[in-house]
Parts: structure tokens; sequence; C-alpha cells
């Protein structure tokens, strides 16, 4: 299923985790509406401005979040998160200008990826760095 110009269902659920630990990882219809927006509203428009980006961790059941540890409300369990790498682009420099000039309602700077999530009707705008000592507020070059 096609969510938006660049993205399909299966680049936002697919986990390799999931397959080997056999954990469906399907999200239901009003999920699907909300990756759609993600896609629509967020990584679209990254996409356009930086060229292709890769999807790391996209929608995650509860099960499958529970199983990688992740946050107890994470976004991915809702359709509204999605973590990605840029290739052949700082990750720091990537995150001002998506801070600058996207919408967003979470955008965290990773070690090893870039994390936003999209909220269709509401975004908090948070920008977050995590650092050895935890996350931290606004973003911090690495």
């Amino acid at each position: 299923m096609k969510l938006s110009k660049y993205f399909y269902l299966d680049d936002l659920t697919k986990s390799n985790y999931a397959d080997k630990h056999d954990i469906e990882n399907i999200p239901d219809n009003e999920e699907v509406v909300k990756l759609k927006d993600l896609c629509f509203y967020g990584l679209d428009p990254i996409c356009e401005h930086f060229g292709k980006l890769i999807v790391t961790s996209g929608y995650r059941s509860i099960e499958l979040n529970k199983a990688l540890k992740g946050a107890k409300n994470s976004q991915h369990t809702k359709g509204e998160a999605v973590d990605f790498v840029l290739k052949n682009y700082d990750h720091y420099k990537a995150c001002k200008i998506i801070e600058a000039s996207f919408c967003f309602d979470q955008l965290i700077l990773e070690p090893n990826w870039i994390h936003i999530s999209f909220k269709f009707d509401e975004n908090r705008r948070e920008v977050l760095t995590r650092t050895n000592n935890g996350y931290v507020k606004g973003l911090v070059k690495p």
C-alpha cells in the first residue's frame, strides 16, 4: 500500500527483529492514517530537501515495542514516529535544517539516527539530543 509519494506501508512496518521473533507488526486503520500523515507532512518534505532517507524503525506494534525495550508511550506504536538515517549528510546539520524549516512534533538527534514524529492536530516542536548523560533539550553538536 502506497502511503505517500516516497513511501509504502512496508517501508514503515518492516522489522527484521519482528520477522526473526515471529512478532506481528501490522498497524490498524487509524494507525495507517497517522502513518500517511507522518509521511506526507514529515518524511516526504525531508526527502525533497535531502534526498533519499533510510527508515531504520517506523511503526511498532505494542508487542514489538516491548521486545525492543522502547518507551512505554512511544509514538512509534501510534504510527506517529520514525527513525531514519541520511546517507552522506551530517545528522546534526540535518536536524538544524529540520528544526528551522519543517513541521514535526518531536525531533531527536540520536547518536546514529534521527527520530521524528508528527501529529496532525498538535505538534509540540520538541527538540532533544541524546547524549552520554541522557536526553537534553535542544540540539547539541556531537
